[in-house]
């Protein structure tokens, strides 16, 4: 699929998202269908999530990155 096929389950209290079977048409930062995303959603406050992502081709990349931010809730 050219969004891939996401399955979720927890890990305690943090949401994982492992996204898997892209297509070569995706080509994230020259990633190749073997691509597998892995996002973590962590409560860490009353209104704020950390979410993490991490990339893995092993066809493209020597090894596995990471990025991270914080999510806010805005105010209604």
């Amino acid at each position: 699929m050219y969004m891939g096929d996401a399955k979720g389950h927890w890990d305690g209290n943090t949401l994982v998202v492992e996204t898997t079977n892209f297509t070569v048409s995706t080509a994230y930062r020259g990633s190749s269908e073997h691509l597998k995303i892995v996002e973590r959603f962590t409560p860490i406050g009353p209104a704020t999530l950390e979410w993490s992502i991490t990339f893995d081709d092993a066809h493209t990349w020597a090894r596995p990155w990471t990025f991270a931010m914080n999510l806010t809730k805005a105010d209604e």
